[in-house]
C-alpha cells in the first residue's frame, strides 16, 4: 500500500472496533481510540517497495511482486494452495523472477510509468540526480536510466 501525506500532516483519532477492543494490545494502549494520519492519497500497489526516491514531484518505486493476501490466507497457510503461493512469494522476494519499477505522482498517487526490472533493487538502492534514475541491483550492477540524450561528436 502506498500513501501519500503533507509535511506536517493532521491527526485524527479513529474508533477501535469492538472486535479489537477485545484484543489485549488495544487494551492496554489506548482502549477508546487509536491515532492515525491523514493521508492526501492512498493507492494499492501490486509490489513491495524496496527503493523509493522522490525527483520534484514524482516518487519512484521499485520492488518484488506481491503475490499473496495476507489476510486471505490468515489460518490457512497449511492448505495446499496457499502453500505453493507461500513458496511463489518466497522466491520472488529473493529475486527470482525480478521486479518492477514504477514512477507515481507524489501529488495524486497516480502510475505515470512503468518499466520491468530483470533484477531487484538493493534495500534502499536508488537516487535521483540530474534527470537520471541511478539503481544498485542485487546482480552487482548499478544501472542508470534517464531520458535520451543526444551525444554530440568529440572534435
Amino acid at each position: 500500500h502506498l500513501f501519500g501525506t503533507s509535511h506536517e500532516p493532521e491527526v485524527v483519532h479513529l474508533p477501535i472496533y469492538a472486535q479489537a477492543e477485545r484484543r489485549w494490545w488495544n487494551r492496554w494502549w489506548n482502549p477508546k481510540r487509536r491515532p492515525a494520519i491523514a493521508f492526501t492519497w492512498s493507492e494499492e500497489i501490486p509490489f513491495h517497495v524496496r527503493a523509493m526516491v522522490l525527483a520534484d514531484k514524482t516518487l519512484f518505486i521499485a520492488g518484488p511482486p506481491d503475490l499473496i493476501d495476507e489476510e486471505g490466507i490468515f489460518g490457512h497457510a497449511n492448505n495446499a494452495d496457499n502453500q505453493a503461493l507461500l513458496e511463489d512469494q518466497a522466491a520472488a522476494l529473493a529475486g527470482r523472477g525480478g521486479g518492477m519499477l514504477w514512477s507515481v505522482s507524489a501529488a495524486d498517487g497516480r502510475q505515470v510509468a512503468t518499466h520491468r526490472l530483470d533484477y531487484l533493487p538493493v534495500w534502499d538502492g536508488m537516487v535521483a540526480a540530474a534527470g537520471h534514475l541511478y539503481m544498485a541491483l542485487t546482480d552487482g550492477r548499478v544501472v542508470c536510466m534517464g531520458r535520451q540524450v543526444e551525444q554530440k561528436p568529440r572534435r
